[in-house]
């Protein structure tokens, strides 16, 4: 290791912190090893000795609890982007320490944690600190980020952004990556394009999906077996393991994969070797993980669907991809891309859309994210050439679900009751607009003076 590697262990228990931090000492000699048992004395050594990786008690102040290692853990990702956290929590659940991945940890152990899996956890640690060092030297020395030029992927969304940044960094490494979001997201796109904007974009890409099958099977798939391993085996198969040997594995929905099969893939990822089934030779397969889930992975560890060494190992970088709901700045861009996908896939002329289909787009709740967007497009799109059109309106969106009603007034008169409603739809589409006056009138279909006088009249500005 490099002498300017500094591991920052923080714990109040001394005798905890002279054991751990002796034990990894002799197994990283040229690391230099510091301790603390309070938060003061850990930011300072953060930033007096530039840590590069800090192991810290989640209750590094018993008076207040797991709070103070969260904020600890704030802290030191203030002090420094390129440092490396490793949580270590008391708790038997797994709550706090998800709490600790959402707010920057590379990874959370229980304890009493083996010296082995924490130094192995270091390791890794220590690797992906200085990837970040060096991606940071890179981005000083070269305005443009080249990794996020070649995702190819644009967004007007802030929180997209901060997602497509995340996972420029992750395509500058190999280390395994988890993407969390709802279902019809984008998180294969996502994986893909990491794929593609690394540094290697010609390797394979191999997608994989459980799909609920038997532990066997699910082995086969991955594994690969020789003729006779199990019933119904009648020829050798390759697995996509094997396939996968020097490019990239995307496991989707890797909550699905059976127990026994988690640990025979962890094996893979901390080995780089593996045996087909039935098999007596040992194959060499060096790829980089990609997983996915779309479940609470907080639950999943918790019901004992995932195991926590398998977590561990597959999640040293997250990404979570926001919903559509969250993104909707993106909608116009998201219909443009896939218009001109359904123009060219059709062999049709362009198509746009009248400024009434896209507010209904825009206002739309989507459950079924991008994956829906495209589907109701490509409907629209086949509605408006079967009646002659290059235009698509309102009529032709038809949307799987209906928008969420507007409650109707209960009493007053028939005037009153109109004023309700109109009050209601500017008040929303103001909201919407983000209060600007001339995108909510758009929305409406009216003057932009005729907003802003009703506005006033029912005084909504502030």
């Amino acid at each position: 290791m490099p002498s300017a590697d500094a591991v920052l262990f923080v714990d109040d228990d001394n005798a905890l912190l002279r054991g751990l931090s002796s034990a990894i000492k002799r197994r990283l000699t040229e690391v230099s090893i510091l301790t603390a048992d309070n938060t003061d004395d850990a930011l300072k050594l953060a930033r007096q000795k530039n840590a590069s990786v800090a192991v810290i008690d989640l209750e590094i102040d018993p008076t207040v609890g797991p709070e103070s290692g969260l904020s600890l853990l704030t802290s030191l990702i203030e002090v420094s982007s390129e440092i490396r956290t490793i949580v270590l929590t008391g708790h038997s659940d797994s709550t706090w320490g998800i709490e600790a991945l959402r707010r920057g940890a590379g990874s959370f152990v229980t304890k009493p944690a083996s010296y082995d899996h924490i130094y192995y956890l270091i390791k890794d640690a220590l690797q992906q600190s200085r990837l970040a060092q060096q991606l940071s030297q890179t981005l000083k020395s070269e305005p443009l980020n080249l990794y996020r030029k070649r995702l190819g992927l644009l967004s007007a969304s802030p929180t997209m952004e901060a997602c497509l940044d995340s996972a420029a960094f992750s395509a500058s490494t190999r280390q395994p990556l988890l993407i969390l979001g709802a279902t019809g997201c984008g998180k294969s796109l996502l994986a893909r394009a990491i794929h593609s904007a690394s540094d290697n974009p010609a390797t394979p890409f191999i997608h994989y999906q459980p799909n609920f099958g038997s532990p066997d099977l699910v082995s086969s798939e991955l594994f690969g077996h020789e003729r006779g391993a199990f019933t119904g085996a009648l020829e050798k198969r390759r697995g996509l393991i094997e396939e996968a040997d020097g490019g990239t594995l995307f496991l989707d929905e890797v909550d699905e994969l059976p127990l026994e099969t988690q640990i025979r893939v962890l094996h893979v990822l901390q080995e780089k070797v593996f045996r087909p089934l039935g098999g007596k030779k040992e194959l060499h397969s060096d790829f980089r993980l990609i997983a996915a889930s779309n479940r609470n992975i907080e639950e999943s560890l918790a019901s004992g669907k995932l195991r926590e060494d398998f977590f561990h190992r597959i999640a040293h970088d997250t990404i979570v991809i926001p919903a559509l709901t969250e993104r909707r700045e993106d909608i116009p861009l998201l219909v443009r891309n896939i218009l001109a996908e359904i123009a060219e896939r059709e062999n049709r002329r362009v198509l746009r859309l009248e400024n009434s289909a896209l507010g209904k787009l825009t206002s739309y709740n989507w459950p079924g994210n991008i994956r829906e967007l495209h589907a109701v497009l490509t409907n629209a799109a086949a509605r408006a050439y079967y009646l002659g059109s290059e235009i698509i309106n309102s009529s032709h969106v038809q949307l799987k679900t209906p928008i969420k009603p507007k409650p109707q007034p209960t009493g007053g008169s028939l005037r009153e009751r109109m004023q309700n409603a109109e009050k209601q739809a500017i008040a929303e589409a103001l909201k919407h607009a983000r209060g600007n006056q001339s995108e909510a009138a758009r929305l409406l279909q009216i003057q932009r003076t005729s907003l802003r006088r009703l506005a006033v009249r029912y005084n909504l500005l502030s």
